[in-house]
Formats: structure tokens, sequence, C-alpha cells
């Protein structure tokens, strides 16, 4: 369907305020193995891209497990005995918890202790929602542009982690105003190759 349930980091909150923790989480994860384990093989890793079908989506690699290098970059930065808390919710959708499991189990074989939290749904979306560090939650596909402004943009009413780069800001904003689909298209792709590294 192109739904899809992301694990946010909050970028402006420690750990995850540092690129290369980000970029170790990402690493860290055995995607299929999530999917088999998690939601019965019912699903596919998005890449940590959202908006798929967007005609502006590059073609980047799919990222594999790489624990030898997750836990490079947590040294790194200096969190090479990292525990966090993870918070998550049946409300986020079918699989979610489980898939926060999969991810507690995962995270070992890089040093990580990751403390699976599960709440209720009105705790989940209360008054807490969009401030947890590192959490997860659920979207229905949209293209490219109407996500970043759902849940990018620092004026997004859902920028759960609280996503903030300047020269990706520009090539969405320039983006909104390109009437040439090719040129727009090129904008898109610049600007989710940046997320996908960021």
């Amino acid at each position: 369907t192109g739904a899809w349930q992301p694990f946010t980091m909050r970028i402006d909150q420690k750990p995850f305020d540092d690129v290369r923790v980000r970029q170790a989480f990402r690493l860290i994860v055995d995607r299929q193995q999530m999917i088999d384990q998690a939601y019965s093989g019912y699903g596919w890793a998005g890449n940590d891209m959202y908006a798929p079908f967007d005609p502006g989506t590059p073609d980047l690699p799919q990222r594999e497990q790489d624990l030898e290098q997750a836990k490079s970059l947590l040294k790194e930065a200096g969190y090479s005995d990292l525990a966090v808390e993870l918070v998550t919710s049946d409300a986020v959708g079918g699989g979610a918890v489980e898939a926060a499991q999969v991810f507690a189990e995962q995270a070992k074989g890089a040093g990580v202790k990751v403390n699976v939290n599960k709440v209720d749904a009105g705790v989940f979306y209360g008054e807490d929602y969009l401030s947890w560090t590192f959490a997860q939650d659920f979207w229905y596909t949209r293209n490219y542009l109407a996500q970043a402004a759902a849940g990018s943009l620092p004026t997004a009413p859902y920028n759960e982690t609280h996503w903030k780069n300047d020269k990706w800001q520009a090539l969405v904003e320039e983006a909104f105003q390109t009437v040439d689909e090719a040129k727009r298209n090129e904008l898109i792709a610049e600007a989710q190759t940046i997320e996908h590294e960021e």
C-alpha cells in the first residue's frame, strides 16, 4: 500500500544529534529478518526513505546490516556502550511492537542496549507525542513534497524527528515552486539523498 512504519530519532537530542549514531542505527538492522519475524514476511524495506512511488525518488542502494561498521561509527561518536529507550505502542500498527523487539535483539550485536517501552495509545499519541527521543510511528503513503510538508519541514505539524537541514529545506522549498516536472524531480532526488545520508 505504500504505508510505512518508521523508527524515529530526534536529531536535536543526544545521542541522535550525532549523524554517526543515526548512521550506525541504520546499519544495525537486518531488514529482511525484521520483515520476516515482525511482519510475517508481509512488507518490504523502505531503505530509510518515504514516498517510494514519487517519480523523483532516486534509486539508492539498499542498506544492509553491518554490525562492525555500526560499532565503529558508535565508537567514533563516543558511544561504545550506548543504552537507549525505544518507545512503541500497538497503536502504531500491526507488527510495530514486534519490530521494536527484533531491533532490540539486533542492536545487541553492535553493543547497543535497547530498552523497549511499550505504552498504550493514549500515552503514545498523548502530550508527549512528537517529543520521544527514539520511537516508532505510522504513516500512509504520500508523494515526497506532501510528506515533507506534513512531517519533515521545521514548520511541519508532525516533525517527530525535529529534522532541520538548511540545504535540504532550500531544495524542498524550490521544488514546491518548480512547475517543470523534470527539474522538480531532480530537486526531490537531491533532497531525498540528503535525508537518506543524514
